[in-house]
C-alpha cells in the first residue's frame, strides 16, 4: 500500500459509504474524474465567496439579496466538490 487511506465503512457509517458508492458510480469509478470535479466545484464555491464579500466595480459592496444568492451558490458548490472529494477518496484514497 502507498499510504493511501480509503474511506472504510467504520470511518463514515452506512449511510454516508452508500452514498460515497453512488457517487463512485456517477464518477463511473473514474478517481481523475471525481477530483477533478472536486476540485473544479472547490473553486466555484471560493469564486461565489469573494463576489459576496468583496465590493463591486463602482465599490459598493454586496446588496443582501445578491449576498444571500452568492451564499447559497456557495454552499451548493461546496455540496458538489465534497460529493467528488468523497468518491474520490471511496476509490483511491489519500
Amino acid at each position: 500500500m502507498d499510504g493511501r487511506m480509503k474511506l472504510t465503512v467504520a470511518e463514515i457509517g452506512v449511510d454516508e459509504y452508500k452514498k460515497a458508492e453512488r457517487d463512485r458510480a456517477w464518477f463511473r469509478s473514474t478517481p481523475a474524474a471525481a477530483k477533478g470535479y472536486a476540485r473544479e466545484r472547490g473553486n466555484y464555491c471560493r469564486e461565489q465567496m469573494m463576489y459576496a464579500t468583496l465590493p463591486d466595480a463602482l465599490g459598493n459592496l454586496q446588496r443582501d439579496a445578491h449576498f444571500y444568492r452568492f451564499q447559497q451558490d456557495a454552499v451548493m458548490f461546496a455540496r458538489n466538490a465534497f460529493r467528488g472529494w468523497r468518491a474520490y477518496r471511496l476509490m483511491v484514497g489519500e
